[in-house]
């Protein structure tokens, strides 16, 4: 049996960068084991010491947090699983960690009905899950006291 996992990087770095990040992590699990690297959509500054060892572009899934554009990195990563999937699991770092995570709460509470969008996950180094919607959680223009971002 093919146990295929959704890799997506953390901000500031792509999906060649994560999967050599990861590359221990691949070497020990068994070779039915089918890892998929994806890139973020946008465009972003290397994260810190990234630009010394590896060349970009570098990518993020949102510059800053807020419900829309948080919705819309839900929507990128859901066309990744309906083109390239189905998936068993997702690794996730850092900021798309929280991504991920806040994925699979909301399908919980839209769709309790449907099955789990992956029948594990891996947050490695996750800020809080930001919602891409105001019904469950708050847009932080507000919180970070901005009327913009």
């Amino acid at each position: 049996m093919v146990v295929r996992i959704l890799c997506l990087h953390g901000m500031g770095v792509n999906g060649d960068i994560f999967s050599f990040q990861t590359a221990g992590l691949q070497s020990q699990l068994p070779s039915n084991y089918v890892f998929f690297f994806a890139n973020a959509p946008e465009t972003c500054d290397p994260a810190p010491g990234m630009g010394d060892f590896f060349s970009g572009p570098y990518r993020c899934w949102y510059n800053t947090p807020t419900t829309s554009k948080v919705a819309a990195a839900h929507h990128f990563v859901q066309n990744i699983i309906e083109q390239n999937g189905p998936f068993d699991g997702v690794i996730g770092f850092s900021q798309v960690a929280a991504v991920a995570a806040s994925m699979i709460l909301h399908h919980q509470l839209e769709s309790p009905e449907e099955r789990s969008l992956f029948s594990f996950a891996i947050f490695i180094g996750s800020p809080i899950p930001f919602s891409k919607s105001l019904d469950h959680g708050i847009d932080l223009r507000g919180y970070f006291g901005l009327e913009t971002f």
